[in-house]
């Protein structure tokens, strides 16, 4: 198996939590088992602190938005919905992480393009950058200083 293989198989597991002594930990893991019983590998398990764990949780919030807009470092971990026919450029910030992702939902039958901002590139399947269909859903994810990942309902 090639390390491909494996990342894939890792992301094709059952993942679960479970709280344990009280509450005072929480036993994060993959289950291998078709039975589902923990097999406790220690690659496979982290335990963390409660309290730990739920302040890593980050919970998705929504913003609407149209017209020409520019996207935000304030903008990681949100929804952007687009109400109307909507412009969106992609920055070269470097004050947004490597790893950020935002999320773009169409709630307009209106055509949604995203556009790369001077010494930026945009990297979709076939160069595709619109959401043309109400309700399509694309995520922006920066994987370099001037470089996104633009993938989801496109055309």
């Amino acid at each position: 198996m090639n390390l491909f293989q494996d990342i894939l198989g890792l992301f094709t597991r059952k993942f679960y939590t479970k709280t344990v002594k009280d509450r005072d930990f929480i036993v994060v893991g993959i289950d291998n088992n078709p039975e589902g019983i923990l097999n406790p590998t220690p690659p496979q398990i982290k335990l963390m602190k409660s309290r730990d764990f739920i302040s890593n949780l980050t919970l998705l919030t929504n913003k609407t938005i149209s017209g020409s807009y520019n996207i935000l470092k304030a903008d990681m971990n949100k929804m952007l919905i687009c109400d109307d026919t909507t412009t969106i450029t992609v920055p070269d910030n470097i004050s947004i992480p490597i790893g950020a992702q935002i999320l773009i939902a169409s709630d307009t039958t209106n055509t949604i393009s995203f556009v790369a901002a001077p010494g930026v590139t945009i990297n979709s399947k076939s160069g595709l950058v619109d959401i043309t269909d109400q309700y399509g859903v694309a995520s922006l994810v920066k994987t370099g200083t001037s470089t996104w990942y633009l993938f989801g309902d496109l055309t």
